[in-house]
């Protein structure tokens, strides 16, 4: 679902992009999931120029243990119908969207 995986990807300073009920998981430092949630997250920058090629190195979320501890937890009905998988949309400027969506051009047989 949707709003698993934010939950499964979001740092803690993103939690408040998460249904309410499911922010003290990723925020309190009592959480069970609180190992896998640091605040401060190393960074290996071997072999980079900049810092901001760094690669985060983050601890392994076990997705086990994230769904058990979501699946108790209420969601409003606001909530739900966020999480809820729906149809794929396309958003694209008009001009891009007539190239991008047109059907392929037939070509005559020669």
């Amino acid at each position: 679902r949707p709003v698993q995986q934010l939950a499964a990807v979001l740092p803690p300073s993103s939690a408040a992009l998460l249904p309410a009920s499911y922010r003290p998981l990723v925020c309190s430092g009592s959480s069970p999931l609180a190992a896998y949630y640091p605040r401060d997250v190393p960074l290996d920058s071997r072999g980079c120029a900049h810092l901001w090629q760094a690669v985060p190195l983050l601890p392994f979320l076990p997705i086990t243990a994230l769904l058990r501890e979501l699946a108790p937890l209420p969601l409003t009905a606001e909530e739900a119908r966020h999480d809820a998988v729906g149809r794929e949309r396309l958003y694209a400027h008009p001009d891009l969207a007539r190239r991008v969506c047109a059907p392929p051009a037939v070509r005559d047989p020669e």
